[in-house]
């Protein structure tokens, strides 16, 4: 029996391997005048508690620390959710994030409140999710503006060991002041055991600064537990 389970994994890590190579190719594939050298600069670290009040409502709570490679402990945020799903591929989401971040020799608040809305469908052994993002992002220092934001995430349902571990691949566009302003790329692992959801994640974040686009590498883990 084993000896048939093995290949089916290898054949889904192998197709999981060259989707994510076609998908980061196609990503990055437009032209851009100028590229900065791309190299590992941030740590993110995240923790999320959720309830699952009833069948259609849940609640979360995240708390999110970033470590830059220059500036050290620069920013961290905690933002609060109520999730409503309408069905089993339907979801929509009211937000609120309270930021407080470095803004050059000091420490500014960003009062950021969202509506979100997930599609996500199973196709056999694959999982695909969209959402599309509205933020009213409000500052102390600095114009207020709105910006969205949409991703496709897709994962296979792998189920590696014990803790239920499988890949994933995520792209996610940012647009703001009618311009495409930065692109995310990830490629991450997600498992569950019991109430606990540990996770990791490769992140290549593209800034459009004007004239060219500025990459940073981040790296960042991932800790939930439900309630």
């Amino acid at each position: 029996m084993l000896n048939n389970i093995l290949p089916l994994k290898l054949n889904y890590c192998k197709s999981f391997i060259i989707f994510f190579l076609c998908f980061v190719s196609f990503s990055q594939a437009e032209a851009r005048p100028e590229q900065d050298k791309t190299e590992f600069e941030e740590f993110w670290q995240e923790f999320y508690v959720y309830h699952n009040i009833s069948e259609k409502f849940s609640t979360e709570v995240l708390f999110n620390n970033l470590y830059g490679s220059e500036q050290g402990f620069y920013d961290w945020f905690v933002e609060g959710k109520l999730r409503y799903r309408l069905n089993s591929w339907v979801n929509f989401e009211a937000m609120y994030r309270h930021e407080n971040y470095k803004l050059g020799d000091r420490r500014v608040v960003e009062y950021r409140p969202m509506f979100r809305s997930s599609l996500k469908k199973s196709v056999g052994k694959w999982s695909f999710r969209n959402r599309h993002k509205v933020e009213y992002r409000l500052f102390e220092v600095g114009e207020s503006h709105v910006r969205y934001r949409t991703d496709l995430k897709i994962k296979p349902q792998l189920n590696w060991t014990s803790l239920k571990l499988n890949p994933y691949v995520t792209e996610e566009i940012f647009v703001a002041h009618q311009q495409y302003t930065r692109n995310r790329v990830y490629a991450g692992i997600e498992g569950k055991k019991g109430k606990i959801e540990p996770g990791a994640y490769l992140l290549l974040q593209s800034n459009n600064n004007t004239d060219h686009w500025a990459h940073r590498l981040i790296v960042g883990l991932v800790l939930g537990l439900e309630l």
